[in-house]
């Protein structure tokens, strides 16, 4: 086992100058969910996520690091939610609380394609990138599609709108299907 500590980075507040990270890791993703409006259950049936990673030390592990992060984030907007009381104590508090999702939640279809010669500083190692962060965001993308597919199911029917709040429980989802918030 071995460290390395990442050379050193400056940034001057009131010039607005510098160079205060060591890279910047961006991604981006598509999902397609499917919504069953008569039990309120999801599904996030294909996920595609294009990561930059620079060149990865490991492919597989990578690969496995951005699946994990995004399903990771995305149990948290789908299944899990903070219960709070009126006036009272966070009732979700533990991890007993929480429901994290399993191999049974994973897209049928799940592509992960890496930008491998992207820039980077020179000095980063073997020019890789952390990818940690990344897929956690780009789990939102699941999230709003199925917002997006309420929508379209409003539309045909004599509601008009929706807003899902997160997380995407059916609970929340009949909430949305029944018009009771405007969309935002």
């Amino acid at each position: 086992m071995g460290s390395r500590a990442a050379p050193d980075s400056h940034f001057d507040a009131e010039s607005f100058r510098g160079n205060p990270f060591f890279y910047f890791a961006c991604g981006v993703a598509a999902s397609e969910v499917m919504v069953d409006v008569l039990t309120d259950k999801i599904r996030l049936s294909r996920e595609g996520i294009l990561q930059a990673t620079g060149q990865p030390l490991d492919p597989v592990i990578v690969r496995g690091q951005i699946e994990g992060a995004f399903m990771q984030a995305a149990g948290r907007l789908t299944m899990d939610e903070l219960v709070w009381p009126i006036g009272g104590k966070l009732l979700t508090d533990s991890p007993a609380a929480c429901k994290i999702p399993t191999a049974a939640d994973m897209p049928k279809v799940f592509n992960v394609l890496s930008v491998q010669p992207c820039s980077n500083r020179v000095e980063a190692l073997f020019q890789s990138k952390g990818i940690d962060e990344t897929p956690l965001l780009l789990a939102i993308y699941g999230h709003r599609a199925i917002g997006q597919a309420l929508q379209y199911t409003l539309r045909s029917g004599a509601a008009d709108g929706s807003r899902l709040d997160t997380s995407a429980t059916p609970e929340n989802i009949l909430t949305a299907l029944e018009g009771a918030c405007p969309v935002p």
